[in-house]
């Protein structure tokens, strides 16, 4: 069965909100096995609204639809829909109960423009709404049938699960049954390696689809299967283990930082930052600390880039200092002003680490995008560097097919 997603919202089209949730509807949808077509985004124009709902039905099989279901003057999808229909607003007595009953759990008395928000396309089916006041319908037009979902995203949720999906089922005349799923998260693959390489195994594996997603800085794969297929993507999934191996940092929904203070194990790390605002620390913090963690940072530019040789130096001294097990250092030239202060070119990083009694410095020119793009990068590469350490895994030699420098005593 096919599945279209339509966003309305001015605030969709004019950049002012990231839409969200168009993107965990695609997810949930190919995760109960519909065929996404197409996603399509308006502004609160009913007349646009309309035309769109029209040229949606005449080429999918199902529509789910979100915003514009508010009490204001500018939600303006039941009139759209109702238009798109041929058939007029009506109050619906339930739908008004079901609003005056949300704001009475909440003790909130009910402004008056909330009532709008009962009238809906006559022949429209009541989706409920249980967390907020503005309640779903579905409603047939031309061929397709559309779910009309509100735009706050924890509403969505609750309804497209409890309501849309069921009705689904019933339309494709099964229940659906969501698929068998993987996730894996790279780092150091160029998007067109990654797929080249997951395009030579899809068919290798019946059943098994594969994808990617960037995640900058790094790369998602996402398997995918019926559940009579699991057996062919559990070995999809060792075969990627085996062959990517520490290009793959973590399985599933885990971040990079997430990961390095699980290898952590309980030893200690102290990390010294330069010219970086102090991202890494924040990363690392970001998540439940398993272990100590001494986060110093020297937010000042320094005149000159450290040479291997001076970041063996730094990192060690930063261990004996403050006692840990395992010690990080890194420096960025990430600005044109560091990088003309320093004299060394734009985009070069130096990370050193010390850990298992032997220190390891790289080096790393990475040129692409801004400041903050780089600053990310630079975080992500010196993660990394931690991570194969805390594995044992071999050092880093390549990174988006150009070599990275490295040291070690």
């Amino acid at each position: 069965m096919k599945v279209e997603i339509l966003s309305i919202g001015d605030e969709l089209i004019l950049g002012a909100l990231v839409d969200t949730n168009c993107a965990y509807i695609a997810d949930q949808c190919i995760l109960a096995g519909l065929e996404m077509g197409r996603h399509t985004t308006v502004g609160d124009t009913q007349s646009i609204i309309t035309e769109t709902l029209l040229e949606i039905s005449k080429r999918t099989d199902v529509a789910i639809v979100t915003g514009g279901l508010g009490p204001t003057l500018d939600d303006l999808t039941r009139n759209a829909a109702a238009d798109a229909a041929q058939v007029p607003l009506i109050f619906d007595e339930k739908a008004f109960q079901e609003i005056k009953d949300h704001f009475a759990q909440i003790s909130h008395q009910m402004p008056k423009t909330n009532r709008r928000q009962a009238y809906l396309p006559e022949g429209g089916e009541i989706l409920p709404n249980p967390i907020g006041t503005a309640p779903g319908f579905s409603l047939k037009i031309g061929g397709a049938y559309f779910f009309f979902c509100p735009g706050v995203p924890r509403e969505m949720k609750k309804m497209l699960q409890e309501q849309v999906f069921p009705r689904i089922g019933k339309l494709s005349g099964r229940p659906l049954h969501k698929l068998e799923s993987a996730t894996l998260f790279t780092f150091g693959l160029t998007e067109a390696v990654l797929g080249e390489y997951l395009e030579a195994r899809e068919g290798e594996y019946p059943g098994v689809k594969f994808g990617t997603r960037a995640h900058f800085p790094g790369l998602e794969v996402k398997l995918y299967a019926q559940k009579e297929d699991e057996e062919h993507l559990q070995r999809a999934k060792k075969r990627a283990h085996d062959e990517l191996g520490s290009k793959i940092f973590v399985s599933e929904s885990q971040t990079m930082s997430a990961a390095v203070i699980d290898l952590l194990k309980g030893s200690s790390l102290s990390v010294l930052e330069i010219d970086h605002g102090g991202m890494l620390a924040d990363w690392l913090t970001e998540v439940p600390l398993n272990a100590p963690f001494l986060g110093v940072l020297n937010s000042k530019m320094v005149e000159s880039f450290f040479s291997p040789a001076q970041n063996h130096e730094l990192v060690e001294k930063l261990v004996r200092q403050t006692g840990s097990d395992y010690g990080l250092v890194m420096h960025g030239i990430t600005s044109e002003e560091e990088a003309k202060m320093s004299g060394i070119e734009l985009g070069r990083v130096s990370v050193a680490i010390y850990g298992k009694e032997k220190t390891w410095s790289y080096s790393y020119q990475f040129k692409l995008g801004s400041q903050e793009f780089k600053k990310r990068f630079f975080a992500m590469f010196a993660l990394d560097l931690l991570r194969r350490t805390l594995l044992g895994a071999e050092p880093m030699k390549e990174l988006l097919g150009v070599k990275v420098e490295h040291k070690w005593r």
